[in-house]
């Protein structure tokens, strides 16, 4: 389901925040979608 799916987005985008930060940021698109 689509709820399924945001949950997962989530989980992967806070584990890359997690994961590496510097790296997170420096990739337009994963700073893009993190930061909404």
């Amino acid at each position: 389901s689509d709820a399924d799916m945001e949950a997962a987005l989530d989980r992967a985008r806070a584990h890359a925040a997690t994961a590496s930060p510097s790296r997170a940021a420096g990739n337009p698109q994963m700073s893009d979608t993190a930061g909404r």
